[in-house]
């Protein structure tokens, strides 16, 4: 679990403390019609590190919401008189105070800030509750609760909240009779138990899953399945510029911060080299110096000898519509309480034609409030505006040396029109189908380099990518970087063999196992090419039938279950195609179970049969020919072969040791287990080449599965509507991204 950050219930100090909750309301939509109902009122447990899943459940509440009524939504966080030393989380037990916070009456919502709302909230509000004093979907499950706060708060108060420990405060409610009741399940789906159209409230509960990564100092990330729905409400919230906070509506504690005034404690650092030749080279003439209040006017120093606009901020502050070459705000960042970074960030993007330059102190090695942490809020919002240049100087007073500055310049170059491009074409097909799929989406001048001599030798002029897949193109990719010193950028597609620092991008799907890092892309499959259609549809089922693939294997038993799925599918004429190598023993299992069935030449190209077939059965045995299949946009029918030690005398029981061993598996109700100390310890031996996992496909699996592209046979219930994969758009939009920075020398 994350370590909470230590914290003083100071409320002069960031990140600033509060009384009470931070009470922030939606009121009525102009021109809706205002409803007769009670406004409905949530607390939301959350903490400053959570602040991207905080934006998001904001804005999936506003996607749902009925527009004629008043929602509160209460954020508990840094709330004064708790102990959380022995928190899970830094929210933890503010949720048994909540019958106080709310005075004593009328009912209040609790939800955690990992979930999102997917049906409007005030369906869980009017619930009728009956004499229950709270409804949840057990007894002891509150992450999602409906409070009947007059009746729960002789034993849910901010006494016993700040005294008593989370198993003290829930086992007496819990053995009352009568006092829980059931709430809906679908109210706190958690995790794979999402069903689209039926769950109301998506709760990421697997820590080292959830697609924001609050904690990338406690956890190391993996991808989520259902990722791909918060990061579709995140994406939609960007195109808005939404934000919970904004300039005209600033957060409650923001006007205490101006009225304080209070300086950060700390001179501001020195903006240092980095600095000062980034805003020469960029020939800025012209500043808008960004302050807090009425400071002193003592000039910043990167504005002296230059045309200079001082902007005082308060309370909806008037911006210039004109934007400046420069805008410097130092000592501000470590003075405004968190929520209003993000709008005050954007802000001052916003008024930048080249440049913007911060500075801030920080007080933690890792995490919230740390160099890291300083870096990655600056440069989350600096993403949205490409064009602008950025320089970040921290004075690091956790850093291990007293006086320790440190600088994070990025400087923005424009993205070449005709960027050249070398694609390293291996000779493996799966390899160079996705290499060349990637380099022609990209649109540049893309030369195919083929690595079929056994001494490959390039010379300059080098390219401004290169795309790789495969581990002798990785290393051919890496030598280029090399030769070019650094000016050449390496995306490597799939496994990069080698410690990850090494590539911009590699760009990984589920069944390799990587970890998150900041120069790893999650995928859903493999960059193929979308199958093409073609005239005549069979109207029936075809199996395509794979030879058994480690981990799994083809066995007698397994075939006989496919024939079967064969001749219980659908209407219409069964066809299917065997890999060239498929066991004899396999093929006759199939044919004597599916009955009468025509057998495909596996010679005929594999697009062309899945083109004339109204549904697809296949073994995923072979990620990219059950990627080519869901990519079809045709019903698809998962038959799971066995892995290859099933069978084997204790395999079960060692399987399932060295799966938790290594920080994976699942619960039993499906949802993957907390990440442990050995599992990251892994994870970081991956992330340097040192070590590599077997390959699992049984997690691209479940991410088709998520998407709606897939179902099993044993269980042909779809999870979602089918969601078409839009990792091309993804990844395109991370290489230009990309390019619009200048490279580290190398």
């Amino acid at each position: 679990m994350p370590e909470l950050p230590t914290l003083t219930d100071r409320l002069d100090a960031w990140p600033f403390f509060r009384a009470d909750p931070t009470p922030v309301v939606l009121g009525v939509r102009p021109g809706a019609t205002p409803s007769d109902l009670p406004p409905v009122r949530i607390f939301l447990g959350t903490e400053e590190a959570q602040y991207r899943a905080e934006r998001i459940f904001f804005y999936s509440i506003e996607q749902v919401r009925d527009p004629g009524r008043v929602y509160e939504i209460h954020l508990m966080k840094n709330v004064t008189g708790f102990d959380r030393a022995k928190w899970r989380t830094g929210f933890t037990n503010y949720r048994y105070a909540i019958p106080a916070f709310a005075g004593g009456t009328g009912k209040a919502i609790y939800n955690d800030v990992d979930q999102i709302y997917l049906a409007d909230p005030a369906l869980l509000f009017d619930l009728d509750m009956g004499d229950h004093g709270y409804l949840a979907i057990s007894a002891k499950d509150t992450s999602v609760m409906l409070i009947d706060c007059e009746r729960m708060l002789p034993l849910w108060n901010r006494e016993t909240a700040a005294r008593l420990g989370k198993h003290a405060l829930i086992d007496k409610p819990s053995a009352t009779p009568g006092l829980w009741g059931q709430l809906d399940g679908h109210w706190n789906a958690r995790d794979q138990e999402y069903v689209e159209g039926l769950t109301k409230c998506l709760h990421y509960t697997a820590l080292h899953q959830q697609p924001w990564h609050p904690f990338p100092e406690a956890f190391s990330y993996h991808p989520n399945p259902l990722a791909y729905v918060w990061y579709d409400l995140e994406r939609a919230a960007d195109a808005e510029d939404y934000e919970a906070f904004t300039n005209e509506t600033p957060s409650p504690d923001f006007a205490a911060a101006i009225g304080r005034n209070l300086p950060s404690g700390e001179p501001a650092p020195a903006p240092g080299d980095e600095a000062v030749a980034l805003f020469a080279a960029l020939d800025v003439q012209d500043v808008l110096d960004v302050r807090l209040g009425p400071d002193a006017d003592t000039p910043a120093p990167l504005t002296q000898g230059r045309r200079t606009t001082v902007l005082r901020l308060g309370q909806a502050t008037p911006w210039p519509e004109k934007a400046h070459d420069a805008v410097v705000a130092s000592d501000l960042l470590g003075r405004v309480p968190p929520a209003d970074l993000p709008w005050l960030l954007g802000r001052l993007f916003g008024a930048a034609r080249k440049v913007v330059h911060l500075d801030a102190i920080a007080n933690a090695p890792e995490g919230l409030g740390s160099a890291v942490w300083w870096r990655q809020r600056v440069d989350e919002i600096a993403a949205r505006h490409p064009g602008v240049s950025w320089q970040l100087t921290v004075a690091d007073k956790a850093a291990p040396i007293p006086g320790t500055v440190r600088h994070f310049p990025v400087r923005a170059v424009a993205h070449p029109e005709q960027a050249t491009i070398w694609a390293l074409i291996d000779g493996v097909p799966a390899h160079d189908a996705q290499v060349r799929r990637l380099a022609a989406a990209l649109g540049g001048a893309a030369i195919e380099q083929k690595l079929d001599r056994p001494a490959i030798a390039f010379t300059a002029p080098w390219p401004d990518l290169v795309i790789a897949a495969g581990a002798k193109a990785a290393s051919v990719a890496r030598r280029i970087k090399g030769e070019s010193q650094g000016a050449t950028r390496i995306v490597q597609l799939g496994m990069p063999g080698a410690a990850f620092e090494l590539f911009d991008l590699v760009i990984a799907t589920p069944q390799l196992r990587l970890p998150v890092r900041d120069n790893v892309l999650q995928i859903t499959a493999p960059l193929l090419p979308p199958t093409g259609e073609a005239a005549g549809s069979s109207g029936g089922t075809t199996a395509l039938i794979g030879r058994g693939q480690k981990p799994f294997r083809l066995t007698a038993a397994a075939a006989a279950r496919i024939g079967q799925a064969l001749r219980d599918a659908g209407p219409g004429p069964k066809a299917l195609r065997f890999e060239p190598d498929t066991p004899d023993e396999a093929r006759d299992a199939v044919l004597a179970a599916a009955g009468e069935v025509e057998v495909i030449d596996p010679e005929k190209p594999l697009a062309e049969v899945m083109a004339k077939a109204d549904r697809l059965l296949v073994t995923g045995d072979d990620p990219f020919t059950l990627t080519a299949a869901c990519l079809t946009g045709k019903p698809v029918t998962l038959v799971e072969l066995p892995y290859w030690y099933d069978g084997l005398p204790g395999s079960k029981p060692i399987k399932t040791a060295l799966t938790l061993l290594i920080g994976g598996g699942t619960s039993y109700r499906g949802t993957p287990h907390q990440q442990h100390v050995l599992g990251r310890l892994v994870d970081r031996l991956i992330a340097k080449g040192w070590l590599s996992l077997p390959r699992d496909p049984a997690r691209l699996h479940r991410a088709l599965i998520a998407r709606g592209l897939l179902v099993r046979a044993d269980d042909p219930t779809p999870m979602a509507a089918p969601r078409p994969i839009d990792d091309l758009e993804r990844v395109i939009e991370r290489i230009r991204r990309m390019l619009t920075r200048a490279p580290q020398p190398g």
